[in-house]
């Protein structure tokens, strides 16, 4: 049987000693019960819509902060899965809180234990304070498909 990964590896520098305790905070809050779910939707700012399970293994990625020669960083990764989600609504309270005009960029692979057909990949995302982008090696190369099929067809 094989196994799937979805790993990435990214850093927040300079950690100034606010963020750093916003982050131990938020990142170690329980969510066993209804009011502690409630308390992470608030202090991430999020809706409280959301699937009932959305907040489930809070939070579902890696994370360290360790001191570099000159400054903190936070260390962002997963080594095996992760919750997108999580990760996006964590990094976009972050930056709402404290660096409302910087953009956190990452980029991931897709892996597999073994060589099966399509399985290995990767994608990107951008995220600011109030937006994200993204995108994967697997729809990137099917708009690439077409548009050779398209350019075979009409060679105009």
């Amino acid at each position: 049987m094989a196994d799937s990964y979805s790993q990435f590896s990214e850093v927040i520098d300079k950690i100034k000693k606010r963020e750093d305790k916003w982050v131990n905070e938020i990142l170690r809050m329980p969510t066993e019960t209804d009011e502690e779910v409630m308390k992470v939707y608030d202090a991430l700012g999020l809706e409280v819509d959301l699937e009932p399970d959305a907040l489930d293994n809070w939070p579902n990625f890696e994370w360290s902060i360790y001191n570099d020669t000159k400054h903190k960083r936070l260390h962002l990764y997963a080594e095996d899965q992760f919750d997108e989600n999580h990760l996006i609504w964590f990094v976009q309270a972050f930056l709402r809180r404290f660096r409302p005009t910087q953009i956190f960029t990452m980029t991931g692979a897709g892996t597999c234990s073994k060589p099966r057909a399509g399985e290995f990949g990767g994608w990107w995302l951008a995220i600011s304070a109030n937006g994200i982008e993204g995108g994967n090696t697997w729809d990137a190369v099917v708009e690439a498909a077409k548009k050779l099929e398209k350019a075979h067809e009409d060679p105009t």
